[in-house]
């Protein structure tokens, strides 16, 4: 017994001072952590944290008692694991009580996107006036806002005498000529989705509708130098998404061609019947915001203005082209009821010929606009 004690190491004063320094160190790291945790956003308290570690003191305490117990054990048993494996299990309790105040502080700062934007200006002279500065508001802002709602003079009249004053006659009814009264705008991502008839088998894959609560209401005011336009207060300028001018050049309304010399161009390939890639690969490499499905409308509307030009003298000199090429080419022309042109009739020498050899064969052919 006594070699045992003689081979043990007696306590001294410079282990007391030791343990003071490591708990005086201690002490100083927990303090780091908590004012760290401090400075992230959306975290009111942090002490509240660390509640869990100790019921009758801070962290700090706890760690100053562990230290005694184990230094009380190390009296009685050798083995100094203990000691490092209780200093480890203590590091990682707050540690963790660190992390989760940090993550929780995280979580509370993350929250819904609001970006707000700068309202209209109020008042108006009439329509005209407002629908020039809206465009060159919308352009500015970076903004896509429709019409969601509009209230004309039928339905406003309708209201005003169902009032009171309105029974009395005693109020003015709006005047016909200011026709619509009030219109409703709202951001394009504010479209309330509809009930979709479709099963899920080809889910869309672009949704534009994001719950924006952008709203505000333009409408008619009787002031004292007469009506005036005027948006009206109570609006909610706020959209729930990103206002960027990346995000404004994927609309459809900003897209196109803004260069004359290119449109001019593109008009002459049209005419040419060039490819609708071709098209598309010469905009792309003049710098313009287009994507294939507007090269996809240019075309359509190149083909509509064709279709619907006035085209009655070509036909006229077409019809008398045909006549003139054989004597035995055969043209009818048939009006309706309203004097207009309804059926032409074109029959060459060739088809006559067959026509009465073969009487028992009838062709019939009926196109619909084909003549292009």
């Amino acid at each position: 017994m006594r070699a045992h004690e003689r081979g043990r190491a007696p306590p001294s004063r410079h282990g007391a001072a030791n343990d003071t320094n490591e708990a005086h160190y201690a002490k100083h790291d927990t303090d780091d952590v908590g004012e760290a945790l401090m400075q992230v956003p959306g975290t009111a308290r942090q002490e509240d944290s660390y509640d869990h570690v100790g019921e009758g003191g801070s962290a700090v305490e706890d760690c100053d008692r562990q230290r005694k117990a184990d230094g009380a054990k190390d009296s009685a048993s050798p083995d100094d694991d203990g000691e490092d494996d209780a200093d480890e299990s203590k590091n990682s309790e707050v540690q963790e009580a660190g992390d989760a105040a940090t993550r929780s502080a995280r979580d509370g700062s993350e929250g819904e996107c609001r970006v707000r934007v700068d309202p209209p200006q109020i008042w108006h002279g009439d329509w005209d006036a407002w629908n020039t500065y809206f465009e060159g508001y919308c352009r500015r802002s970076l903004q896509v806002l429709p019409i969601q709602d509009t209230q004309n003079h039928v339905e406003r009249n309708r209201r005003i005498k169902m009032s009171k004053k309105g029974m009395l006659g005693d109020i003015e009814l709006f005047p016909e000529k200011l026709d619509p009264y009030m219109r409703v705008y709202i951001c394009t991502h504010g479209w309330k989705p509809r009930k979709s008839r479709a099963q899920g088998k080809r889910p869309r894959q672009h949704i534009r509708s994001t719950g924006c609560k952008f709203r505000f209401v333009v409408q008619w005011q009787h002031t004292e130098a007469g009506w005036k336009l005027r948006v009206m207060s109570g609006g909610h300028y706020f959209h729930n998404h990103e206002i960027s001018t990346d995000a404004y050049n994927t609309y459809p309304c900003s897209r196109g061609v803004s260069d004359p010399m290119v449109e001019a161009r593109v008009e002459g390939m049209l005419d040419a019947g060039a490819k609708r890639s071709k098209i598309y690969q010469y905009l792309v490499e003049h710098d313009q915001n287009v994507i294939m499905s507007d090269v996809d409308n240019m075309v359509s509307s190149r083909q509509s203005a064709i279709t619907t030009t006035n085209d009655h003298d070509a036909t006229a000199a077409e019809v008398a082209r045909f006549n003139a090429a054989d004597a035995e080419n055969v043209s009818t022309v048939t009006e309706n009821e309203s004097g207009t042109v309804g059926v032409i009739s074109l029959s060459t020498a060739h088809m006559r010929r067959m026509f009465s050899r073969f009487p028992e064969v009838l062709l019939v052919d009926s196109s619909h606009k084909t003549n292009r």
